[in-house]
């Protein structure tokens, strides 16, 4: 980490851009991503913490209510759309990020609960 912050110093933040490995979402590839996007970077922690906890929340209940608080949230601050895909996802885990930032890069728009919802459906026939 610190050979990345020194190379970030000497090449400026945009050139983050060349150590993010194509086509991986994980979760240091997700950090530079936010940064190089610009995103404030107490958000760029929130997600990340999100990330790093989101197995920790098991009541799915609190898990929709957080959701539909955080989409409010970046409804009402006119997040960006990739941005807001990861704040969202940061809920429900990486599984789900590869899909709906497809999702936004087609569509524009973002569904996250709706991932969730056919994600656990498709589990409740596994068991």
């Amino acid at each position: 980490m610190l050979s990345l912050s020194h190379y970030c110093k000497l090449n400026g933040i945009l050139a983050l851009e060349r150590k993010i490995s194509p086509n991986s979402n994980d979760f240091l590839n997700i950090g530079l991503t936010l940064v190089i996007d610009g995103t404030d970077p107490l958000l760029t922690r929130e997600i990340l913490t999100n990330f790093a906890t989101v197995n920790a929340i098991k009541n799915k209940i609190l898990l929709e209510h957080i959701i539909i608080i955080e989409s409010i949230f970046c409804i009402q601050h006119e997040i960006e759309q990739r941005t807001m895909a990861y704040i969202l996802c940061s809920f429900l885990g990486m599984e789900y990020l590869d899909a709906v930032l497809s999702q936004v890069n087609e569509n524009n728009s973002v569904n996250c609960h709706e991932y969730k919802k056919s994600n656990d459906e498709d589990e409740s026939k596994n068991y």
